[in-house]
């Protein structure tokens, strides 16, 4: 994992594009130093953001561009420093999730075979 310097909050490109951005090799370092869960929120205020629902979303997208970040109700954690209960956990809930997704895909694809052919 590279070590990415702290973001600059009057970038504009700042919570972009999670997608191979750097901000997400930074959000990875952020949580590995604070060695436990930390919200969207106070992440924001370190980076003297305001904390709105889009920013929060920037954020999750991050997140979900890592290998390395688990979340829950309590923010965001490094996996390094997460306990495998956390881990068990998320993963449970992020199965659960995909199950769902799928019988959501399955009944789309088959009203639209349905109706398309």
């Amino acid at each position: 994992m590279s070590s990415s310097p702290k973001p600059d909050p009057a970038q504009p490109e700042l919570f972009r594009s999670p997608l191979g951005d750097p901000n997400v090799d930074w959000l990875e370092h952020y949580l590995d130093e604070r060695h436990g869960w930390v919200r969207a929120a106070k992440i924001l205020q370190e980076l003297g953001l305001d904390d709105d629902e889009w920013r929060k979303r920037e954020i999750r997208k991050l997140a979900s561009a890592s290998p390395w970040i688990i979340s829950g109700q309590l923010g965001y954690r490094h996996l390094r420093h997460s306990t495998a209960d956390e881990v068990k956990h998320f993963c449970a809930g992020f199965l659960s999730q995909i199950r769902l997704m799928a019988k959501r895909f399955n009944r789309i694809r088959r009203n639209a075979h349905a109706i398309f052919g």
